[in-house]
């Protein structure tokens, strides 16, 4: 059996990943973010951050520039909504459901708020709390996709 690669997401990827998400998103001029702005920003060695580029742009999370003479890679020009999630920019159903838990628990810390509105702020933490994954999922799903009002 053969030994599995070791894993490049955490150590590479990511910390690409994040740089290109915050490029993009202070890239007033539309010029896209380049391969020196990644290694700058990463503190990762060239050779990591192309390869981390190629990774990321063959799963279609990050859009590049069409191609300029003499470029190693080209300018990274967009990404996708999934980036956004895994960079942690955009909330996932996990995220945003940690997130309502712990709104209810400062709630239900809070002890200027009444004793009626602590309890209930617990019971509901409680109940979404001790839901299972599918069900409190579903909830926060709900909640960022707009579906409760």
């Amino acid at each position: 059996m053969t030994e599995p690669l070791p894993d490049t997401f955490e150590s590479r990827d990511l910390p690409v990943l994040r740089a290109v998400v915050t490029g993009v998103d202070r890239d007033t001029e539309f010029s896209g973010v380049s391969l020196q702005q990644l290694v700058d920003a990463t503190g990762l060695p060239q050779e990591d951050v192309i390869s981390a580029v190629r990774a990321l742009t063959g799963d279609h999370l990050i859009e590049q520039l069409p191609h300029s003479w003499g470029e190693s890679i080209r300018r990274i020009s967009n990404v996708s909504g999934r980036a956004r999630e895994l960079a942690g920019s955009w909330p996932t159903p996990e995220t945003a459901l940690d997130r309502m838990i712990q709104a209810l628990e400062m709630i239900a810390a809070n002890t200027d708020e009444d004793q009626d509105t602590r309890t209930r702020a617990q019971r509901i933490r409680d109940l979404i709390g001790n839901a299972s994954g599918t069900i409190g999922i579903a909830l926060a799903t709900a909640a960022l996709g707009g579906q409760l009002h």
